[in-house]
């Protein structure tokens, strides 16, 4: 049985009237004999994209799939799950930090450039520095 990676344009395209591929989706779908592979990651994004009404059929359309033995979802470990929130918390408390510098350096007026490192030749690596291709240690 042949076999078909999903992702999530195709289901925004077969269950959003109004995507530009919809009419292409439908057409394929109705040719197709085999079976869906996709992963949580694209369901979670296609499902995200999609209006309730949508997403109601979406969820009865890969249910009756799933039922059938026509779609695999392939679920990522969750070894690491625990480290989202933190992750999550952290990034966002360092893009207000970067936003309210930026806006505030805009209303200064002040531009930032940049602010890139002046190059002199030198670096230091365990122990061992280098100025211009010669190495000394340290």
């Amino acid at each position: 049985m042949r076999s078909v990676v999903v992702d999530s344009g195709f289901l925004i395209g077969l269950f959003d009237e109004t995507d530009a591929l919809h009419k292409r989706c439908r057409e394929f779908l109705k040719d197709y004999r085999g079976r869906f592979l996709t992963t949580e990651a694209v369901l979670t994004e296609a499902l995200a994209l999609l209006s309730i009404a949508q997403q109601l059929r979406c969820l009865d359309w890969l249910a009756d799939a799933a039922r059938a033995g026509l779609l695999e979802v392939d679920r990522e470990p969750l070894r690491m799950v625990w480290v989202v929130p933190i992750q999550q918390f952290v990034y966002r408390q360092m893009m207000y930090l970067v936003i309210i510098e930026s806006v505030i350096g805009a209303l200064r007026g002040v531009r930032s450039g940049w602010r890139k490192l002046p190059r002199t030749g030198e670096a230091a690596v365990g122990g061992i520095s280098t100025r211009r291709g010669q190495a000394t240690a340290s």
